[in-house]
């Protein structure tokens, strides 16, 4: 068998890639000419960018990760909030909203007192935080820390890592209630088991609330006393009466108390005889209900007409008709609070509060309403609910 001669050059084949690059430069010159910006579209109702395709091939759209029109649609609506408006900046009805305190009470953000299980505004509770104590790292008092920061600024204002969160209504009475024995009964419940024995619940935590409570309106008030330039506070000696031809009028207060020590001494007594009534009327009807009837007085008596007599349901009247308990005076078409500085502060307080002022000898006050004097009322507010 005869061999084929050897070849010198082998045959040179045109590759793939060659291939591809003159058909691909063949059906360019040919097709129309595309821009090659990406060109925004709708479709369905949506806006997407579409990237233009060479070779006369369908556009693609991008993915959303990178694509220009999606990315500034999501930010749209994750921009960072704008700041609230500045105090020049409000409306005449902005103002006046702004610098009413009962509207600041009311929005404050509410909090769950566990207590009651009810729900309200933080400035109608009293917030108790779990503070370590330092020789007994175990062991967790309640305080009230934010009214601690309120009346001192050396105060801390954060409590301890790990301690929990309380809030009590703003009510002596209760408070003084809650410091009993039992207080692990009453507001223990909230607790950790494990840890509720070692917590310490302050027996006089009502006298303790009172006292910062008392401070804050001294604090907020003193620097109004101090510099009656700034027209925060003004006479008022013809009383709550005469205040018509004084403007912007927030409150008044009394230096002096409201009523008499002997009114006093008879509110008490008649306050200590109708619950010593109702008492006996409690008692009594327990005994009527734990007592045996009769077979007669156990029949009902059904009369000729064919019905039967039932007694009409009654009502406390202290509930239907409940009694005031802020005094007010009316002033411009509006009910304004009136404030006792000695049935609040005592006596000891009033003195400090008026000591070396202007105002040392005044019997009456009329606190001017505004921005300067709006957390004064509110800290007024409060502790004359907390009292009463």
């Amino acid at each position: 068998m005869k061999r084929r001669p050897a070849l010198q050059h082998a045959p040179s084949f045109p590759c793939r890639n060659q291939c591809h690059k003159k058909r691909y430069k063949s059906s360019s010159t040919s097709s129309k000419s595309i821009p090659e910006s990406p060109t925004p579209s709708t479709q369905d109702g949506d806006t997407r960018t579409f990237r233009s395709r060479q070779a006369g091939y369908k556009a693609l759209p991008l993915p959303p990760l990178i694509d220009p029109v999606r990315i500034s649609q999501r930010k749209r609506y994750k921009e960072t909030k704008a700041p609230p408006p500045k105090h020049a900046d409000f409306t005449p009805f902005q103002k006046k909203l702004y610098n009413n305190p009962f509207a600041r009470a009311l929005a404050d953000p509410t909090r769950f007192a566990h207590t009651t299980t009810t729900r309200l505004p933080s400035s109608f509770l009293i917030r108790l935080d779990a503070k370590t104590d330092p020789k007994r790292p175990d062991r967790k008092w309640l305080l009230p820390i934010q009214l601690f920061s309120e009346a001192s600024p050396k105060a801390p204002t954060t409590p301890s890592h790990g301690g929990l969160t309380t809030w009590l209504p703003a009510r002596k009475s209760l408070i003084k209630y809650y410091g009993g024995k039992d207080w692990h009964r009453n507001i223990g419940k909230i607790y950790d088991k494990v840890n509720m024995g070692r917590d310490v619940f302050r027996s006089d935590m009502d006298d303790l609330i009172l006292g910062l409570l008392r401070d804050v309106v001294v604090k907020r008030l003193r620097w109004c006393f101090v510099h009656p330039k700034a027209k925060g506070v003004g006479e008022c000696e013809g009383g709550a009466d005469k205040t018509e031809g004084i403007d912007d009028v927030g409150c008044i207060l009394y230096v002096l108390s409201h009523t008499s020590q002997e009114v006093k001494d008879a509110e008490r007594e008649l306050d200590a005889l109708v619950t010593k009534v109702e008492r006996i009327r409690a008692n009594e009807e327990k005994r009527q209900k734990t007592r045996p009837k009769s077979i007669a007085e156990d029949t009902v008596k059904v009369p000729v007409q064919g019905f039967v007599t039932v007694d009409p349901p009654k009502i406390n009247p202290k509930l239907s008709h409940p009694p005031l308990r802020f005094p007010t005076v009316r002033y411009r078409g509006h009910l304004m609070p009136v404030y006792s500085l000695h049935d609040l502060l005592g006596e000891e307080k009033t003195r400090e509060l008026l000591k070396e002022t202007v105002f040392e000898n005044s019997r009456c006050l009329a606190l001017m309403g505004g921005n300067l004097t709006a957390g004064a009322q509110m800290a007024l507010l409060k502790l004359q609910g907390y009292v009463l």
